[in-house]
């Protein structure tokens, strides 16, 4: 780590540059796509919501009751 502040301290304004720069596209691009973000964050939400219910065992606010396996009579 020490080798890494003399480096920044002689090319501060370089990276000052760079990271203002790599900033403002990422700024760009997420307004940009803001709309489809929120659309693709929608939908992984409900994705991981589905597959929650399933894990605990509950579909559709019931909880699922063990089938008894076919051609055994109880």
């Amino acid at each position: 780590m020490c080798y890494l502040r003399p480096f920044f301290l002689r090319h501060q304004a370089k990276v000052d540059l760079v990271v203002g720069s790599v900033y403002g596209e990422m700024v760009k691009l997420i307004t940009a796509y803001q709309a489809e973000i929120q659309a693709v964050r929608s939908l992984f939400t409900k994705i991981m919501a589905s597959a929650d219910l399933i894990l605990r065992g509950e579909r559709e606010g019931t909880s699922v009751q063990p089938q008894s396996p076919k051609g055994r009579q109880e």
